[in-house]
């Protein structure tokens, strides 16, 4: 059966994880029995981009992209950003709030609840130092080797550029941040004296593993489907044609 005939909503229903994608795409929740081909012509989103990712976010480490070359890379740069935005602006002040909620509540135990204010202080501080990273130099380079590629003006000192800004490079020694999540999931659920305010730790640990849910999946996007384009396109600029 074609996917784009087949009902969102019937997606939504098995796979929560899409409620996250639908947000960063701007679809709003509330389309019915609509397809994803109808979503994705009323929202003038690319179908083989849109098809991609659901496959990706539903299938995970299973999922082999295979249209990859049939959608701009921009649209994969600004759905990663959309991400970036939601971490910053949504999860991250979420997990504070609960922190320092759970500080507010638990003052006879005020030194857990410094380490756990200290872990995350940490935490916090290298996601914003990785994003801002990639929003302000990874994704820029990715869009000037899109940009080159689809100019056909290479050159010498394209050539040079992209090699010396190598995203193949960058691929390989890319962090991962969801495993500094362990950390503070580990302080809670494994080193800790139980807090009385048990509603806030639940609160908590669902959040952290939301996020880490989250970031796993923006890795395997970034992993499965924007380096492969990009290093795609340098490698149609550095490599000879025939060889």
């Amino acid at each position: 059966m074609n996917i784009l005939s087949e009902k969102l909503s019937d997606y939504i229903k098995d796979f929560p994880d899409l409620i996250d994608f639908l947000h960063r795409l701007d679809v709003p929740l509330g389309f019915g029995d609509k397809t994803i081909g109808v979503i994705c012509r009323e929202y003038s989103i690319d179908t083989f981009f849109f098809t991609e990712m659901l496959r990706l976010i539903i299938n995970k480490k299973g999922a082999i992209p295979d249209n990859i070359h049939r959608f701009g890379l921009n649209l994969t740069v600004n759905y990663l950003k959309n991400s970036h935005k939601s971490y910053l602006e949504d999860y991250l002040p979420k997990v504070e709030h609960l922190i320092f909620y759970l500080k507010e509540k638990e003052k006879s135990r005020e030194k857990d609840s410094e380490v756990l204010v200290k872990y995350y202080g940490y935490y916090k501080s290298e996601v914003i130092k990785h994003l801002e990273y990639e929003d302000k130099t990874i994704f820029p380079k990715i869009l000037k080797i899109d940009e080159i590629a689809s100019s056909n003006k290479i050159n010498d000192k394209t050539i040079k550029w992209i090699k010396k800004n190598s995203i193949t490079a960058y691929s390989i020694r890319h962090d991962s941040l969801d495993e500094k999540l362990q950390d503070l999931k580990g302080l809670l659920i494994m080193y800790m004296k139980p807090f009385k305010s048990y509603s806030i730790v639940r609160d908590l640990i669902k959040t952290l593993y939301d996020l880490e849910n989250d970031l796993k999946l923006h890795e395997l996007i970034e992993n499965h489907i924007l380096f492969p384009q990009a290093i795609g396109l340098e490698e149609s600029i550095t490599i000879p044609s025939g060889k």
